[in-house]
């Protein structure tokens, strides 16, 4: 459908506020139930959110070249960059400086 069609482009727009992230997108259009792949899901301030798992771990000992991770916009941002250092540490990632982003929070 025109619809489905307009909705992969539409997907592919970001505004220049997120510029700073440098983040990669993966999407996965849910047309009429179905998805490319297993759906789980978590619970984000009250409310069931969709995810799909992409990497399941590494097949190398090696690490990834992460320089800094930002935290994204959060009503709770000390607890964002808190989680986000305990998960670097976690990983072996302790020397990676953890930052806000300084995209507004939308509510």
């Amino acid at each position: 459908s025109i619809y489905s069609q307009m909705l992969r482009v539409l997907v592919t727009f970001k505004s220049s506020a997120f510029a700073e992230e440098c983040e990669w997108r993966f999407v996965d259009l849910v047309i009429r139930g179905r998805t490319a792949g297993p759906v789980s899901f978590t619970d984000m301030d009250g409310m069931m959110k969709p995810y799909q798992v992409l990497l399941t771990g590494s097949k190398t000992n090696e690490k990834l070249p992460i320089v800094e991770v930002l935290a994204g916009a959060s009503r709770y941002e000390t607890e964002a960059m808190t989680s986000a250092r305990l998960m670097l540490r976690r990983f072996g990632y302790a020397d990676v400086p953890v930052r806000p982003s300084r995209v507004p929070l939308r509510v």
